[in-house]
């Protein structure tokens, strides 16, 4: 037999507790991440709150980072948390501690709609590079190089001048792949990153 996977292990915790095999001696419940509560999630919480139902729940999340769907995280939880949760009292936590002035900007503007815009703590201005991608235009090596396709170029390019003012270099991916590198990579972050040394100095 395999072992269970985590949704099976949340699947069980919940059943153990409705079977009243466990104890529940809980006032408060604290959630962190709660943009990535699931149905799942729910079910435990609530047969947590089935045999304690005076405990506080208090749970803290931003929906702007809700990038979890793929695992069955449902942003309902968050946005209707008092049609599940009722006679709650909600705050909003506007301050971001995390980046400069330029990048909350840009980020309100990206979200712009979809809730509270956040408010700059840091004084330092920060820069952003915006590469627009439909106007991208690689030179003739180039679209030999990478077989016609922007994103090697673009990113080669943006890495060049960055190293040239002594900076150091983070590449962020959602997923451990970037199916728009190049069509002889196999997509894999590795295989993008090694393309990429390769043709750096």
């Amino acid at each position: 037999l395999g072992r269970p996977d985590f949704s099976e292990l949340i699947h069980g915790g919940a059943d153990q507790l409705l079977s009243g095999e466990v104890e529940v001696p809980y006032t408060h419940v604290m959630i962190d991440e709660f943009q990535d509560f699931s149905e799942l999630f729910y079910k435990c919480v609530s047969s947590v709150r089935a045999l304690a139902p005076k405990a506080n729940l208090f749970c803290v999340g931003d929906d702007w980072q809700a990038i979890n769907t793929f695992a069955g995280s449902d942003l309902r939880y968050f946005s209707l948390f008092d049609e599940f949760f009722p006679n709650t009292v909600s705050r909003n936590v506007q301050t971001n501690y995390r980046s400069a002035q330029n990048i909350v900007i840009a980020g309100n503007l990206l979200m712009q709609g979809n809730g509270v815009p956040a408010e700059t703590h840091e004084a330092d201005l920060g820069s952003i590079e915006l590469i627009d991608m439909d106007k991208f235009e690689p030179s003739a090596r180039e679209r030999h190089l990478f077989e016609n396709q922007n994103f090697m170029p673009a990113m080669l390019r943006l890495i060049d001048k960055l190293t040239s003012e002594d900076k150091q270099i983070c590449l962020l991916a959602r997923t451990n792949t970037v199916p728009w590198a190049i069509p002889s990579s196999d997509g894999k972050l590795d295989s993008v990153l090694n393309t990429l040394r390769s043709h750096l100095p």
